[in-house]
């Protein structure tokens, strides 16, 4: 089966660096984003087609040829692969959907958000119908091999049954091979469980791989590193513009308390010289008192006879 997702059929979109899609060229490629997505259905179909085939060949008594196992092996991984491939396309065009936005485009980004957010719902449903397909091939080969271990042991309880299906370990159907009278039954039945203990391995793989897929649909796009840039220059600039405000308030309040000793030291300055000229006035007076006293001697008192 050939694979329709080659390397032609869905590129990653071109990279343009920090300028978004034009309009028409972005509706071009949604056009070829649904396109693969309807060939990816289509897909999800023949596997699903691969599922009954294998079922009906496990439960026959030709057994499950190898030719089928290859078949449906490769159908899986090439579902795997679309849609990995178209996640990471959905992906692009989710990142110039964004680069629109920033742009200021808003017009134009608002038309793109609506068709990529189709885009999204479309693939998720797509996705989410190959996972179910995987899930049901899974429940209906363990209700079947649980079907073929009751004919190899007809007393079984359920739980042994129970633990036959879900371990896949083949030692247990070859211990009721062992304890069985049906022997062609359960040589069909073992060699049935040795033939398809791969195939559920790989169905239990495939859909932790589609779980995966699911969480990185719903992971935020990050414009690269030229906006993140601009936002960190930004916060440099704010943050240097708070430390120099600081600075300056800083010099301010050294500033404040210098005037505010200054002030004190002028005015006890002006106390003292205040006092010096309170000393020096009294001082005066005092020598021209003395002097008055010295050049003004009181006369002498007259003794009355």
């Amino acid at each position: 089966m050939s694979n329709p997702y080659g390397s032609s059929s869905l590129p990653l979109l071109p990279q343009t660096g920090e300028t978004p899609l034009a309009l028409q060229h972005f509706l071009n490629e949604i056009s070829n984003f649904t396109t693969q997505l309807q060939t990816f259905s289509a897909q999800i179909n023949d596997v699903s087609s691969l599922h009954d085939a294998a079922l009906r060949s496990t439960e026959s008594a030709t057994g499950y040829t190898s030719g089928a196992s290859a078949r449906l092996e490769a159908a899986v991984a090439e579902c795997s692969s679309q849609a990995k491939a178209l996640k990471d396309f959905l992906k692009a065009l989710e990142v110039d959907v964004l680069l629109t936005s920033r742009d200021g485009d808003y017009a134009e980004s608002r038309t793109k958000a609506g068709q990529f957010e189709k885009a999204k719902k479309d693939l998720q449903a797509a996705v989410r119908e190959f996972e179910n397909t995987e899930r049901v091939y899974r429940n209906r080969y363990n209700e079947l091999l649980a079907r073929q271990y009751r004919i190899v042991n007809p007393s079984a309880t359920a739980e042994e049954i129970e633990h036959a299906v879900s371990s896949g370990e083949t030692q247990v159907f070859s211990q009721a091979l062992l304890n069985s009278n049906r022997s062609a039954s359960a040589k069909s039945v073992a060699t049935a469980v040795r033939e398809r203990q791969q195939d559920i391995a790989r169905i239990e793989k495939t859909l932790e791989e589609l779980v995966l897929l699911f969480e990185q649909m719903e992971e935020q796009v990050m414009l690269a590193e030229p906006l993140t840039e601009k936002v960190d220059e930004s916060v440099l600039h704010v943050s240097d513009d708070l430390e120099k405000s600081v600075g300056h308030l800083d010099k301010g309040v050294d500033s404040a308390k210098g005037v505010r000793r200054k002030k004190w030291w002028c005015l006890l300055i002006g106390v003292m010289i205040l006092v010096v000229i309170i000393i020096i006035i009294v001082i005066i007076l005092t020598m021209r008192k003395t002097q008055n006293k010295a050049t003004n001697p009181k006369p002498p008192r007259r003794l009355l006879m």
